[in-house]
């Protein structure tokens, strides 16, 4: 009774939102394929107008607050569009006649929730799917951080999406690489664990307490956060880019 209610409720009001999806394709992701001797996998096109999921600092999409029927923050940006032309540089060619692509969740932090239009369907947990097109595909989902959920986490201001990209057509392409979206409910940097607007000796004592080396995992949840190349552990790498944004604390982060 609870799904089907969520579910009449995200249909009423996110309707216009549907409706008025961007055409254009600036600031989607990109989705095209390898080259052949590659083995045709899935890739995202990181060029420059694309949103690029790899990028550890520009892969930040702000939502907007919502009220009414639901509240919360949604957005429905950034979408997701086939490339039109090779990109040699990055080895990202358009996809082929036959190819029939879907967006497999991987995994999502608590309260987060996509709708698909225009069925409206709820994705809210791992093994969910959503159907984004053929090699001519341009869709956008809906975002939506509920903050009427039980597992809403007032503290939080950034909240993590995992995805893969599958070929359930003729192509038979190989899946992508799993790629995370990072969502903020506020305008904040990345390394602003703490959602108070600075990078300082707070966010950094956060950042030390998940600190863990290469090629392991952190132990806490509330890890995913200082991942912030987001590679599934928290390293060296991270610390340089959380050093970029430091700057103590009542100033705006250093890093773009």
């Amino acid at each position: 009774m609870q799904e089907k209610w969520k579910r009449l409720v995200l249909c009423g009001v996110f309707s216009f939102l549907s409706a008025t999806a961007r055409g254009q394709h600036m600031g989607d992701i990109w989705i095209g394929r390898s080259p052949e001797a590659d083995g045709r996998q899935i890739r995202i096109a990181a060029e420059a107008g694309g949103f690029n999921p790899a990028d550890p600092l520009g892969n930040l999409t702000l939502l907007a607050p919502t009220s009414g029927f639901f509240e919360g923050w949604s957005s429905d940006s950034p979408g997701f569009d086939a490339i039109r032309t090779p990109s040699p540089l990055g080895e990202v060619y358009p996809l082929d006649a036959g190819a029939d692509i879907w967006l497999d969740v991987v995994s999502l932090d608590a309260a987060f929730i996509i709708v698909v239009p225009p069925a409206y369907d709820i994705l809210d947990a791992p093994g969910q799917s959503a159907h984004l097109g053929d090699r001519q595909l341009h869709k956008h989902l809906i975002w939506l951080v509920d903050r009427t959920d039980p597992a809403f986490n007032p503290a939080q201001c950034v909240w993590l999406a995992t995805f893969r990209l599958r070929d359930a057509g003729t192509t038979a392409y190989r899946d992508s690489e799993p790629f995370t979206i990072r969502f903020a409910t506020a305008p904040v940097s990345p390394a602003d664990f703490d959602c108070d607007g600075d990078v300082d000796v707070s966010d950094f004592s956060a950042f030390q307490a998940c600190f863990n080396g290469p090629g392991r995992p952190p132990g806490a949840e509330t890890c995913r956060g200082p991942d912030l190349d987001l590679d599934g552990d928290i390293d060296v790498s991270d610390f340089s880019i959380f050093q970029a944004c430091f700057n103590g604390p009542g100033r705006p982060p250093a890093c773009p």
